[in-house]
């Protein structure tokens, strides 16, 4: 039994060390788990592709990268978690229904260092207290945005980073906001 628990354990710190080294990028998201689990919930470190070195944003004039022509960017990574944006951020608060903002402002309240607590409207109304409890817990850093065509029922953001849940889970959201708030390119305008 005890050499069973050994080999466990050794296994463990071997699969720790090749999936917790992080991204490499120098952007301060060291504590988070990359491709890993978390409790209930999953992590990685999707999100799209910049269309020039650094961050740009679309609604500058001339812009044309993949993302589209346009002003308004659109994103592959569901939810967004980085990539070229709009030049205006959404402060911390509650979106859902008609006040959902734009994804490119919340990309780039990301980039800020801010963080979104997601969750889809066909969630229970319990899962969605927990989500905005936690963000109550930390009001100057967090955004709750409901969003419809999100495959997982329940999600949190931060600027390379993505926590993706089958349910809301108070501890799981409150350890990604507290590793991840105002660790991005910007900080978190105090």
């Amino acid at each position: 039994m005890r050499r069973r628990g050994a080999a466990a354990l050794v296994a463990l710190v071997v699969l720790t060390g090749a999936c917790g080294g992080g991204n490499g990028d120098g952007d301060d998201n060291e504590g988070l788990p990359d491709d890993g689990t978390t409790g209930g919930c999953v992590t990685d470190s999707n999100m799209d592709v910049y269309s020039a070195p650094g961050v740009v944003h679309t609604d500058a004039p001339g812009y044309a990268g993949p993302l589209g022509a346009g002003p308004n960017p659109t994103y592959t990574v569901n939810p967004p978690s980085g990539g070229d944006h709009l030049s205006q951020a959404t402060r911390p608060g509650v979106y859902a229904g008609l006040n959902v903002v734009p994804d490119g402002h919340l990309v780039h309240s990301l980039e800020h260092g801010y963080v979104i607590l997601w969750y889809r409207p066909d969630v229970p109304v319990r899962e969605i207290t927990i989500v905005r409890d936690v963000r109550d817990k930390y009001p100057r850093d967090v955004l709750v945005v409901e969003r419809k065509d999100m495959p997982a029922p329940v999600a949190a953001t931060a600027w390379k980073q993505r926590l993706q849940c089958q349910r809301a889970d108070a501890d799981d959201l409150s350890d990604f906001v507290e590793k991840a708030r105002n660790k991005a390119p910007e900080k978190v305008p105090h």
